[in-house]
């Protein structure tokens, strides 16, 4: 992943991945979130296809497992993607290719790392893998903004607003995707039925 076409089997390589599962903190304002947002992956298809990345990934979720509570590269990762969809409406609307593209990218990026993160944490652990923000050394805190919820809602949103187009339909695939593991999102935050309405 990164700013080139990229294979299943070259994953546990790429240097763009490696960067955001590392320790090293990466701000929000860092080029380095458009490179890694701008590959050329084909979104699963198939079962055989799914389960391909997802053996791809499971390495590379665990390293992030790891580090991001020094990191805080997940969170910023989500902010990222949250950041993006503010504008992805009017960017539908004007077929700017290169936005939808990216949303879709880091969408399915978050995707693959939660399937990982639900399969292998406790809920409390799932629940801090998007409160984590950069740290010192040594410093254990996790920041107060609720990622998770913002994540969940800002999916419920998409799917009503963003119009389906050609160039929407991957996004809106990976979204009702993502959704699909809503129940086990929501079982870890226990979001009240109130608490989606308001969204």
């Amino acid at each position: 992943m990164g700013a080139s076409t990229s294979q299943v089997s070259d994953l546990a390589e790429n240097q763009s991945l490696q960067k955001l599962i590392g320790t090293e903190s990466i701000s929000e304002n860092d080029p380095f979130w458009n490179q890694l947002i701008s590959f050329n992956i084909t979104s699963p298809t198939c079962s055989s296809d799914a389960k391909q990345l997802e053996e791809a990934i499971i390495p590379l979720a665990k390293t992030l497992i790891e580090n991001n509570p020094r990191s805080g590269n997940f969170g910023a990762l989500v902010r990222i993607f949250l950041a993006r969809t503010k504008e992805l409406k009017i960017s539908t609307e004007c077929q700017d290719q290169l936005f939808i593209w990216q949303a879709h990218n880091a969408l399915l990026l978050i995707r693959c790392l939660l399937k990982v993160f639900i399969r292998e944490m406790s809920e409390e652990e799932l629940h801090l893998q998007f409160s984590y923000q950069e740290r010192a050394p040594g410093s254990c805190e996790s920041g107060g903004e609720d990622l998770l919820k913002e994540l969940v809602c800002n999916l419920v949103h998409l799917i009503v607003e963003v119009p389906l187009f050609p160039s929407t339909h991957n996004f809106g695939r990976e979204n009702s995707t993502l959704k699909g593991h809503k129940t086990r999102l929501t079982r870890y935050k226990k979001i009240s039925m109130k608490d989606n309405i308001l969204c």
